[in-house]
């Protein structure tokens, strides 16, 4: 079988069916290969707010958001954490070693084209994050760099209704905050306010809140607000391999009674929730994920009609949280990965949308989350056959799947109909 040669596109977009956590359900015998189209948020960064204040009453710093100095993190607010790279590298290095096991590219060498390893970027995280990929997949190959805008475009046509978002938001947790605040986010929450503690000053001004404030006096809204980006910044450090003792101020796993591993996914159960809250519903993500959603498409009809006349077999778009729940919302995909909170995006995670052929000549778009689970991030171990990355098939909202699998023709009505024209930059 003649191997495709190597192209690569990256692209940093501003743009059901679940597997076993650890093991990915196989296509049937005889399927091929014909392509993929990634989508992927970019690996452990720094907190996108300086940490530092400028003076005592500075209500945007992180080291307002609780009792405590936050550690040094080594970069500048928002910024690949330079422990992010290698780990990034070596899920570049698995998804080339796992394609080429697929008979998609060569197993190692550079392109035959001048077309390969291309980076689209909007910000310093999401391009490090791609040329960390790219130095995986496609060690020593050139990987020149593009842009491509952040935000979605359309104007007024484009508006987001902020009443209609709101009641999206509140829909999705249930219709009360109030009430998941004494169900499953009571515990996370209650760890959250004893490792936090008070907030200074400018901390509660941030949230509208008098001094003295804390996750545990908050409105429940407000709480999960003040909770998520904490708890999500501590995973980082973990996983980044930050000494258990500045985790958290080495206050969470003794706050939780829980490992620090386990302790960093029970509180993070406030950031998914949270985060999927307030993007995910298509109300909300259906407008600024359009332009992801479009990107996404336009390349697999490419591989789908036309696969020989491709420069590119694999094309990767690394971008943020927020983007991939705007599209895995309009698409209705559900998934479950090791380590992990439902709806929770992992940093350097990946959609891959695989284009397959089935031995009667169908086109069948199979959706595959796959991740480093949090304790491979912090030890920073190759990932391989004996130490593969958490895996999720996920079906597609409106399709009849087959082995995992939405036709081809399905999959591009069903993604053509949640897309808004008015917001995709074309």
């Amino acid at each position: 079988m003649k191997l495709a040669s190597l192209a690569v596109v990256f692209i940093a977009a501003s743009l059901a069916a679940v597997s076993s956590p650890r093991s990915e359900t196989p296509v049937p015998e005889g399927w091929t290969l014909q392509g993929v189209v990634l989508y992927g948020r970019h690996s452990l960064r720094s907190p996108t707010k300086p940490v530092l204040c400028q003076d005592g009453d500075d209500p945007v710093c992180f080291d307002n958001i609780g009792a405590h100095p936050w550690p040094d993190f080594g970069v500048t607010a928002g910024n690949l954490l330079p422990q992010a790279y290698p780990r990034v590298r070596e899920l570049g290095r698995y998804f080339r070693s796992h394609y080429a096991g697929e008979g998609l590219v060569p197993a190692s060498g550079c392109p035959a084209t001048k077309e390969a390893a291309t980076l689209y970027s909007d910000d310093e995280r999401t391009t490090m994050t791609a040329g960390a990929f790219a130095d995986g997949f496609a060690a020593g190959c050139a990987a020149p760099i593009h842009t491509d805008a952040a935000t979605y475009s359309g104007g007024a046509a484009c508006k987001i209704d902020r009443e209609a978002e709101a009641a999206a938001a509140l829909a999705f947790v249930g219709g009360s905050w109030a009430q998941r605040a004494k169900d499953d986010l009571a515990e996370p929450l209650a760890v959250m306010n004893e490792v936090l503690g008070p907030f200074a000053p400018g901390g509660c001004a941030r949230f509208g809140l008098e001094a003295g404030c804390s996750v545990g006096s908050a409105d429940p809204a407000t709480a999960a607000t003040m909770a998520s980006a904490p708890a999500e910044q501590m995973l980082f450090e973990y996983a980044a391999g930050f000494p258990e003792g500045e985790v958290g101020w080495g206050r969470l796993a003794a706050a939780a009674n829980l490992p620090l591993g386990a302790a960093i996914t029970e509180v993070n159960r406030i950031h998914a929730l949270y985060l999927a809250a307030t993007n995910m519903p298509p109300a909300i993500g259906a407008k600024p994920g359009s332009k992801s959603l479009s990107r996404v498409l336009r390349s697999l009809e490419r591989l789908a009609t036309k696969p020989e006349a491709q420069p590119a077999r694999v094309v990767a778009y690394l971008s943020h949280d927020t983007y991939i729940l705007h599209l895995a919302g309009m698409l209705g995909l559900e998934w479950s990965l090791e380590s992990y909170n439902p709806h929770q995006i992992p940093p350097g995670g990946i959609i891959a949308f695989e284009l397959w052929k089935t031995p009667a000549g169908e086109i069948m778009v199979r959706s595959v989350y796959r991740a480093q689970t949090i304790e491979q991030l912090r030890d920073a171990r190759p990932l391989g056959a004996d130490n593969p990355p958490t895996t999720s098939v996920m079906a597609i909202k409106g399709c009849a799947m087959t082995d995992g699998a939405c036709p081809w023709t399905a999959f591009a009505a069903i993604a053509e109909a949640a897309i808004d024209p008015a917001c995709t930059g074309e």
